[in-house]
């Protein structure tokens, strides 16, 4: 069984955004241990405040990040500059990593901190777009759910 934990800055505001999550980690029970994790987005209206709010946003993400290591966590960047795969690489990449667990992070607003790029996570992309995060959360949810019933022999993915 996968052990997986998706940590994203912020939360969702969306009811329907939240229905499709919810959704998928139901989808996803019978085949993964599924974990979210939020930290706390930071509130900014200037510039010079975006900066201090991103660079917090990165230490409670580096904290989390860190405990998670401790425990045998493979840690990845969800970055638009990060690896490509297809549906099917995912899910070969899934089962490579499926025997230990795995945390997947998903940026806030601001994107991701310097402190959390130096840490030199592997980053996969969703996409070459950047996403709203409420959006690359269903997303993420959707793919891993294909990734892994592809891996299952189910038929979701046509």
């Amino acid at each position: 069984m996968h052990d997986i934990t998706i940590l994203a800055v912020g939360g969702i505001k969306s009811s329907a955004i939240q229905f499709l999550c919810e959704t998928y980690v139901k989808r996803l029970a019978p085949f993964a241990r599924v974990r979210l994790v939020e930290a706390r987005a930071e509130s900014f209206t200037t510039d010079a405040e975006k900066k201090k709010s991103k660079k917090k946003e990165g230490e409670r993400v580096c904290a989390i990040a860190e405990k998670e290591e401790k425990r045998g966590a493979s840690i990845f960047l969800l970055d638009e500059r990060g690896k490509e795969m297809t549906s099917y690489e995912f899910s070969e990449f899934l089962e490579k990593h499926s025997s230990t667990p795995m945390v997947f992070i998903i940026g806030g607003a601001l994107g991701f901190s310097e402190e959390l790029y130096s840490k030199n996570y592997e980053r996969i992309a969703l996409s070459r777009f950047t996403f709203p995060h409420e959006f690359a959360r269903v997303l993420l949810f959707e793919q891993l759910y294909r990734g892994i019933t592809l891996a299952k022999g189910k038929t979701y993915h046509y």
